[in-house]
């Protein structure tokens, strides 16, 4: 975790520093996103960062494995 805490709840998740940019969000960020095909409202609630992977051009989001 870089910034802000895990997801807890059905509608939060986590973003990588790619994700951040390309979305134009940040920790605290409510909006609609796209989630397999299916529109979903989710809160960022925190950012992740994968020491030694390089994963340029890949955002990605995270959220608990509970849901």
């Amino acid at each position: 975790m870089v910034s802000g805490r895990l997801p807890a709840a059905p509608d939060e998740i986590v973003v990588d520093a790619d994700f951040v940019t390309r979305e134009q969000t940040d920790v605290g960020a409510d909006g609609a996103r796209r989630i397999q095909g299916e529109a979903s409202r989710l809160n960022v609630v925190g950012t992740f960062d994968l020491p030694g992977v390089d994963l340029g051009g890949i955002p990605l989001a995270a959220m608990s494995a509970r849901y």
